[in-house]
């Protein structure tokens, strides 16, 4: 599987730089990575919050750091950051734009606090604009079967916060292509997971539509577990030799065959091993983060993750 390399977009900036968050809203809107170097906590807080705020996203980052923070999944790190998710023993992330269409996260940064395995790579992807355009990929749904009686409106907002549905949109149809489906008794109703084509979205930062590789689209693929396994192997950044159900941390959550390859989709990648105090932004409508996976006790790996 051979991608290029992106280096070219991946800006390093260090020590005492002036105008450091106009240079970073410069190489976002170029659509490159950025590198921030040697920052305490503090001040990789303070730089995510005045670069969001130029942006327009400093709502969403708030809104992200506390949601995290409420539903008890990720553990709040400093101001914005919040730890990233649990993993088991040689699982990897496969790539993937964070969240949905519907949760509009533009922003994507990470923070390392220590990283000294013997792995544990973050490797970046850009999606391949020209490519997305001419093949659909599809997002993976919830859709609602009534059962019984019209809901009351109070379990219409219910069905909305908890599984993602919002009615009378989100009904399902005879068209529809049902991939699971489960019985939702409180409310006598089905919870279907349904394909839909993926549209554009727009890219506060870039100031146009784009598509991207969101969660709901990457982590419900069959084939991109393995695809991202063998990708791994080739570039000899895959530890251990377990199954790919046992390294792949969203093997349960895979119910559509996309039919699609991970090297069409992507123009280039960047391979980056964190180091303590790096701070690294990106667009994340674009770029799809993904990491490899280290030996369990090779080191110390604390990353934090902020969104917005």
């Amino acid at each position: 599987m051979k991608i290029k390399n992106y280096l070219h977009m991946l800006e390093n900036i260090e020590g005492e730089v002036e105008h450091t968050v106009d240079r970073i809203i410069s190489g976002l809107k170029d659509d490159k990575v950025m590198v921030i170097k040697n920052q305490q906590q503090t001040e990789a807080d303070a730089l995510l919050s005045a670069v969001a705020e130029q942006l327009g996203l400093h709502d969403s980052l708030m809104l992200q750091a506390g949601f995290a923070s409420a539903q008890k999944h990720r553990e709040q790190v400093g101001e914005y950051f919040m730890s990233v998710n649990a993993r088991g023993d040689y699982q990897y992330i496969p790539p993937h734009c964070e969240g949905t269409v519907s949760t509009n996260i533009q922003l994507a940064a990470f923070y390392a606090e220590q990283n000294t395995t013997d792995g544990g790579e973050t490797i970046l992807f850009h999606l391949d604009q020209d490519y997305l355009s001419n093949v659909p990929l599809y997002e993976v749904v919830n859709k609602v079967r009534i059962k019984g009686a019209e809901l009351p409106q109070q379990m219409v907002a219910m069905l909305a916060m908890i599984h993602k549905v919002r009615i009378p949109d989100d009904l399902l149809r005879d068209n529809d292509e049902v991939l699971t489906s489960d019985h939702v008794s409180d409310f006598n109703i089905d919870i279907a997971q349904v394909p839909k084509v993926l549209k554009k979205h727009t890219s506060v930062i870039l100031n146009r539509d784009v598509y991207s590789y969101w969660d709901n689209v990457a982590s419900t693929d069959k084939n991109a577990a393995a695809q991202f396994e063998r990708y791994l192997k080739e570039n000899q950044l895959l530890r251990g030799k377990l199954n790919n159900e046992s390294m792949d941390n969203a093997a349960k959550r895979r119910v559509y065959d996309g039919q699609y390859k991970l090297e069409d989709i992507i123009d280039g990648q960047i391979t980056y091993k964190l180091q303590k105090g790096d701070l690294v932004l990106m667009n994340n409508l674009t770029w799809a983060h993904s990491t490899a996976n280290w030996t369990p006790g090779s080191g110390e790996r604390q990353i934090a993750a902020a969104f917005a």
